[in-house]
């Protein structure tokens, strides 16, 4: 299953939303024979293509700021992020009906924007990034990771990038690269301190850092988390890559196909 972070009131009605898409996609995934033949990467005619649609609009008490990703000859792909993006505009629309509005500053807007990690003739990944704001003192980021095989045109899950997600070692590669990223740490009295909560208990924060997101780059994984999932809202969404030269021994062989 294809897992991903997502806060806020928005957030959750959009995980509902969004359930039976996943599941019905996994199972189409899953009834797909997958090909093992490696072609150039460098190949970009083996590319997705992919364009930009823009689109600004007020719509009821919804401020809407859309910038998506247009995608050709890849229809999952397309579906997923269409299906993601839907479950975000009617939710907000849903949790915005019958509420009475005070100022401007007091509606209801939605954000969502891409960021193409990669895309060559292996793998194209698009991280989809939300920010709806329902009032408070500020909205709620969120982001998803969506994984395609041209080659098998087919959806790849986080769960096959690694034999063991769970794997001590493995999370204690990515546990250090996080600790000693100063982005994540400030300083107490002269003493330089660490943003994440359970930093300190071992044990706790290898389980949180295996419930992240993962996605494959192209010279190795990317591991991010949601807001507040390792510390406060200050640091935003912590994320670290990993090169895949330090990542051999964890890799399925599918992801070492893709990373080569």
């Amino acid at each position: 299953m294809k897992r991903f972070f997502i806060g806020g009131l928005v957030g959750a009605l959009v995980i509902a939303l969004g359930v039976g898409m996943m599941m019905q996609t996994r199972e189409a995934d899953q009834n797909e024979s997958v090909q093992t033949d490696i072609v150039r990467s460098d190949d970009v005619s083996q590319r997705v293509a992919i364009s930009v649609d823009t689109k600004e609009e007020k719509k009821g008490n919804v401020t809407y700021s859309l910038t998506l990703p247009r995608i050709s000859g890849a229809p999952i792909l397309e579906k997923n992020i269409r299906e993601y993006v839907d479950g975000f505009v009617r939710a907000v629309e849903m949790a915005s009906k019958d509420v009475t509005f005070e100022g401007a500053s007091s509606e209801y807007s939605l954000s969502i924007n891409h960021t193409i990690i990669r895309n060559d003739a292996l793998l194209t990944v698009i991280r989809m990034s939300a920010y709806e704001f329902t009032g408070g003192a500020h909205g709620n980021p969120s982001f998803a990771f969506f994984m395609y095989d041209p080659r098998t045109m087919r959806m790849v899950g986080e769960d096959e990038i690694f034999k063991n997600r769970k794997d001590e070692k493995l999370l204690s590669i990515v546990s250090e690269r996080l600790k000693n990223n100063p982005q994540y740490s400030f300083e107490d009295g002269g003493t330089q301190r660490s943003y994440f909560f359970d930093v300190n208990d071992q044990t706790l924060f290898l389980k949180q850092l295996s419930e992240g997101n993962i996605a494959l780059t192209k010279n190795g994984v990317l591991f991010k988390y949601g807001t507040y999932a390792l510390g406060p809202y200050v640091i935003g969404e912590p994320e670290v890559e990993i090169p895949a030269s330090q990542l051999q021994d964890f890799l399925t062989p599918l992801a070492s196909q893709l990373l080569k």
